[in-house]
């Protein structure tokens, strides 16, 4: 609906985490509803934590969602996919940092965390890239352990412009 709708736009577009509290609570269940979620789509290493933030999951179960959402999909209606996609290429310009490096064709979703106890940044970054001929290709990147976000956001952007790279001489 269209409450639903302005819950994952702020999610995805703005980073918005009391947007994704609520989409989580209102639409999803909850944690045993994030988990649902997770096993339909088989992300069978992915397990939904009460502080959906601490949920652990490895980047091959995000490559398993990326997928549904940018390739075929028995879970997504075309229509769902579109959507999707389209909250994801719009991401705010603070935001279009990571696996964007180097493309000007892209969908992308970063996530970050300063590690309290540490002085350390966990910084992610997820998405689809256009390559060349058609050569599109869906990746995820984790860091952990950056001494600052903006470390965190230069080792992945590195790693994308790598990538990107050599999947455009494929």
């Amino acid at each position: 609906d269209s409450q639903g709708r302005e819950y994952a736009k702020a999610m995805i577009e703005n980073s918005d985490n009391d947007s994704t509290t609520s989409l989580i609570n209102d639409y999803l269940g909850g944690t045993d509803g994030l988990q649902d979620t997770f096993n339909q789509f088989q992300m069978t290493n992915t397990h939904a934590q009460s502080a959906w933030g601490m949920t652990t999951t490895p980047p091959s179960d995000q490559i398993k969602l990326l997928n549904n959402i940018f390739f075929s999909s028995n879970k997504l209606t075309e229509s769902e996919q579109n959507y999707i996609q389209s909250l994801m290429k719009n991401v705010e310009s603070d935001q279009q940092w990571g696996i964007s490096a180097g493309s000007s064709d892209y969908a992308l979703k970063n996530g970050w965390l300063d590690q309290d106890d540490s002085d350390k940044w966990i910084v992610n970054s997820i998405g689809y890239v256009s390559g060349k001929d058609h050569n599109d290709y869906t990746i995820a990147v984790y860091s952990d352990d950056n001494s600052s976000m903006n470390s965190g956001e230069e080792l992945i952007e590195k790693l994308a412009r790598s990538t990107k790279k050599i999947m455009d001489k494929n």
